[in-house]
């Protein structure tokens, strides 16, 4: 299969570690981002793997505000939705963050490399 790559947006503000706003809100945020993540890998035509693989993960913010040690965190769930399409365990995931450019509205841009079995 080779590399493979997947634009997923931005993360709301209620998903992110330090967000505020109520449990139930940030409980609805997570659930939907959840979803939306695994319809997008389901959309792109990403098959289900069996292996470990490694990701490179390129956030582009939509502004210079964000801190970048949440980062990771704040996409929790949209990998957990990667690994749901996928039929994954998320730890199967071996992340590899990258700063990319300020983006308008901010993009999360996944980049999948398979391991041979």
């Amino acid at each position: 299969m080779g590399r493979f790559q997947i634009t997923y947006p931005w993360p709301d503000t209620l998903v992110r570690t330090n967000a505020r706003g109520g449990r139930y809100k940030k409980a609805k945020a997570v659930k939907k981002a959840r979803s939306d993540a695994a319809e997008t890998t389901w959309d792109a035509g990403l098959c289900p793997m069996v292996t470990a693989m490694p990701v490179e993960v390129e956030f582009r913010p939509p502004n210079n505000r964000d801190d970048k040690l949440n980062r990771m965190g704040n996409v929790k769930a949209m990998f957990d939705g990667i690994a749901d399409a996928l039929g994954v365990n998320d730890k199967a995931f071996d992340p590899m963050p990258v700063n990319g450019e300020q983006t308008k509205g901010g993009a999360v841009v996944v980049t999948f490399e398979e391991i041979p079995a």
